[in-house]
């Protein structure tokens, strides 16, 4: 998993807010082991975890992610999972996997990206988003791997 601290256990770095959000980490349902992470404070679809990739990521090379959300009672929405790149000649673009809609049950979130720029990466990052509103989310388990041709 070239993602770090993917199921929480560790606490919440490195995982970073996206936009307004608090992330903090909590024991209560988490999908697998002990903790899973809570966005909340979001001001916007927009809003939630984020980890810096750049210095894992290839050019060209395809990517497996997933993750698991859910939402927090009767307040239904789309994820996904995408990955933001900048570079030097490219400028800002995002790779974004499909929308899948979540509930008050865990649903798993899956893409499978192949990130490409021009010139030098100077930064990306693997997020996770919903698409219209701004409740709390609940995310663990998230992974990322090199798919081997």
């Amino acid at each position: 998993n070239l993602l770090v601290n993917g199921g929480f256990e560790s606490g919440v770095p490195p995982w970073m807010q996206f936009d307004d959000a608090t992330l903090t980490q909590s024991t209560f349902n988490p999908h697998s082991g002990g903790n899973k992470l809570t966005i909340s404070g979001r001001t916007n679809a927009d809003a939630g975890p984020r980890q810096d990739i750049s210095s894992s990521i290839t050019n060209g090379q395809t990517y497996q992610m997933a993750a698991w959300v859910r939402r927090n009672l009767f307040q239904f929405d789309d994820a996904r999972i995408m990955i933001y790149t900048n570079s030097s000649k490219g400028g800002e673009q995002w790779f974004t996997g499909g929308w899948v809609p979540t509930s008050m049950s865990w649903k798993k979130l899956i893409a499978v990206l192949t990130p490409t720029w021009s010139g030098t990466l100077t930064s990306a990052y693997f997020k996770v988003h919903t698409k219209t509103n701004a409740y709390n989310i609940y995310v663990d388990e998230m992974e990322m791997v090199e798919v081997v041709p």
